[in-house]
């Protein structure tokens, strides 16, 4: 698995696990991911022959570092309670950022989506099959622990909500507008009708003065 990697190789350099800076900023994979207002902003992404290993040995790089970080308070990995390791978890830009990409794709569809909204640039020009592919190829094995922030938690909460309550709110929009209109599409060739809007007319005229009878009986003048 990737945490067992013992370097990354990151532009063409070989670099030591343990000396790497908390925030690593690289060209193409500067991740940024905001919701806000039901808007999800997302830090274009560039796919070069390079993003692969890049992004797979970066992730390898926290999911490392969380095992180092961990081990200055467990004396043993293997026998550490699971329940704390979320503790020391580092921030998981890398992983993070695998996980959401690929929770946005459910389909090439929703590739081509990416590709339309300029937040996903194929300099390799792979097929929206392709590239569904390459983030869930990204995504495979990781760990979700490296990236339990309170942060990354609430926004996907957020996400999650607002998905759902605008998934209902237009469902019942539809509804609310199939109805008004085939009523009313309805009512107009009733009423077009032979004598339907004539019949109509006595029938409510009927009604109002039974319901007049009715108050009256009840509630009589003094």
């Amino acid at each position: 698995m990737f945490f067992r990697l013992v370097n990354v190789l990151v532009n063409s350099k070989h670099l030591d696990l343990d000396h790497i800076p908390e925030e690593v900023e690289l060209k193409g994979l500067d991740f940024h991911f905001k919701f806000e207002k039901g808007k999800l902003e997302i830090e274009q992404l560039h796919v070069t022959k390079t993003t692969k290993s890049k992004w797979c040995n970066l992730i390898a790089w926290e999911h490392h570092k969380k095992i180092k970080d961990f081990s200055r308070f467990a004396p043993s990995y293997d026998n550490m309670d699971e329940s704390r390791t979320t503790i020391f978890s580092g921030g998981g830009k890398f992983t993070r950022a695998a996980l959401i990409f690929n929770g946005l794709i459910c389909c090439a569809d929703d590739v081509q989506l990416l590709k339309d909204k300029k937040i996903v640039v194929d300099h390799l020009k792979m097929s929206n099959q392709e590239l569904m592919d390459f983030f869930r190829t990204i995504e495979f094995g990781v760990d979700h622990k490296v990236v339990e922030s309170s942060n990354y938690i609430q926004m996907v909460d957020d996400m999650n909500n607002y998905s759902e309550a605008f998934f209902i709110k237009r469902i019942w929009k539809i509804l609310w507008n199939s109805i008004i209109y085939h009523r009313h599409d309805w009512l107009l060739r009733f009423m077009n009708r032979n004598y339907n809007f004539v019949a109509t007319v006595l029938c409510v005229l009927t009604l109002v003065q039974t319901v007049f009878a009715i108050l009256t009986y009840y509630f009589p003048k003094q």
